[in-house]
């Protein structure tokens, strides 16, 4: 119980990581929207272990690409995000930057990282939970 406080204590300082009602909503919503909607079929998600950390490196296409990998596997993951999407004016007025917080998405500065991203990498791996990330660091038009 010791290291999911440590875990709590550490992802309180940036306020995202809760996995309640919220986050099963959005399995739900999202396993629904991307299935039914948008008619996507995901191919190994087999792959992903049913316990312990995993890191899942992907090319970043289009805004859907967070939730619908997140969602396309039983298992609560985390991602970085570009630090505007927490700190741009319409971001934040219109609740997205909480939300993506909520869903488990920390902030990144890509031009000067700190270490308190490197940190949060290791205890969510540390803690047997997945993180997903995006190297290209933002969306890429055209074929990849």
């Amino acid at each position: 119980m010791a290291g999911k406080e440590k875990f709590s204590n550490l992802f309180k300082e940036r306020e995202y990581g809760y996995w309640g009602p919220l986050y099963d909503f959005g399995r739900i919503f999202c396993t629904v929207y991307f299935r039914a909607v948008m008619n996507v079929d995901v191919k190994g998600s087999k792959h992903v272990p049913r316990e312990g950390p995993f890191v899942i490196y992907s090319n970043h296409m289009t805004a859907y690409d967070p939730p619908m990998l997140g969602h396309s596997f039983s298992r609560k993951t985390h991602y970085m995000g570009r630090e505007e999407l927490f700190t741009h004016r319409l971001c934040r007025q219109f609740g997205f930057s909480k939300l993506i917080r909520l869903l488990g998405c920390f902030p990144v500065n890509r031009e000067n990282p700190s270490s308190l991203t490197l940190k949060i990498i290791k205890e969510i791996v540390s803690q047997d939970e997945g993180f997903i990330m995006f190297p290209q660091g933002t969306r890429k038009h055209g074929k990849n």
